[in-house]
């Protein structure tokens, strides 16, 4: 909220818009209509062309609904940075004026959100990544077991005939059955590929609970199984799934509140112009 405190009294230290006689409008004059409508493009446009007037009457004005529009147009990494930059200047140009006051507060509120979009950005990255590890891991399991079939005549091969039919609930009940035989023989394999059908999206709804349980067993029960460091090595791409997705949402979320607070914030500036 830090971007609600500094804004809410920014109107009150705005100046006025210069009055001008009939013809056509001034730059700064087109600026505060698209600002006003919320057409940033236009506005950032506008109030640049303003500033290069050299009017010092509307200078400071335009130099801080610049840096909000920037702000406000799509919240990119380049948007961001002219922001700050335009407060900064802002600061240094009036440093004793009230709106110097409330540009130093929403310089570091946008500094937070470059902070706060770069981290989402570098997680989304590894999610990018980590799914891709994930993928190539299916993929080298998948190409073992079609060398494997050949030379299978058991369920464990009519499973994997099914799942590659696309039957994946006829997989799933044939590997839940043979995991509850207590004598067969390759039930460390069974549960490891039950695991692979509940992360698959060709099953449907993911049951990553009941996968991790699987994984986790195949870990903990039969260590020395070539699937068991299969098994960890998921477990422990899935976990950092759960928690850059948890953590992206969370920042998504964090950066919706700070722009809604600051179109709010900007609404009320313009009502006390």
């Amino acid at each position: 909220m830090l971007l609600a405190v500094s804004l809410l009294f920014s109107g009150c230290a705005g100046k006025k818009t210069k009055v001008t006689p009939p013809g056509a409008p001034s730059a700064f004059e087109v600026a505060e209509k698209n600002y006003l409508a919320g057409n940033y493009t236009a506005a950032i446009q506008a109030y640049e062309q303003a500033l290069q007037q050299n009017d010092p009457h509307n200078r400071q004005s335009a130099l801080f609904r610049l840096a909000v529009s920037y702000a406000l147009r799509n919240a990119s990494p380049d948007d961001l940075a002219k922001s700050k930059s335009l407060f900064d200047l802002l600061i240094r140009e009036y440093p004793s004026t009230p709106l110097a006051d409330q540009a130093k507060l929403l310089s570091s509120s946008v500094q937070l959100v470059r902070e706060m979009d770069a981290a989402r950005r570098q997680n989304e990255e590894q999610l990018q990544r980590l799914s891709g590890q994930v993928t190539e891991i299916l993929e080298r399991i998948d190409e073992l077991e079609k060398h494997q079939e050949a030379e299978r005549n058991d369920p464990l091969r009519r499973a994997a005939l099914s799942l590659r039919a696309g039957n994946a609930k006829d997989a799933a009940d044939i590997y839940q059955a043979y995991l509850s035989t207590p004598d067969a023989p390759n039930r460390d394999e069974a549960a490891f590929r039950l695991a692979l059908i509940h992360l698959s999206q060709d099953a449907g709804p993911r049951d990553s609970r009941q996968a991790l349980n699987l994984l986790e067993r195949v870990s903990k029960e039969w260590p020395d199984s070539p699937y068991a460091s299969q098994a960890r090595h998921l477990i422990s791409v899935h976990r950092e799934l759960a928690r850059l997705r948890t953590q992206v949402e969370s920042q998504q979320a964090e950066l919706k509140q700070l722009s809604d607070a600051l179109n709010a914030l900007k609404a009320i500036d313009l009502k006390r112009r």
